[in-house]
């Protein structure tokens, strides 16, 4: 399960389909903690480039099943 607020909600139109990358980093989030003043910081992928290339293909293949 995601742990996603409902605030995402506040910001549906301006995100529109990048609804699904914000999911996606969400769901490769390996590390979290304190970011300071309350916030919180999630790491994705332990911190390694991810490329666009990949993220995109896994979206796709998604959509597909």
């Amino acid at each position: 399960m995601l742990p996603v607020s409902d605030g995402v909600l506040d910001h549906r139109q301006r995100m529109g389909s990048s609804i699904w990358e914000y999911l996606w980093l969400l769901a490769h989030v390996t590390v979290e903690g304190a970011a300071g003043d309350g916030k919180s910081l999630g790491i994705v992928e332990h911190g390694n480039r991810v490329p666009t290339n990949r993220i995109a293909a896994d979206l796709g293949r998604l959509l597909l099943e």
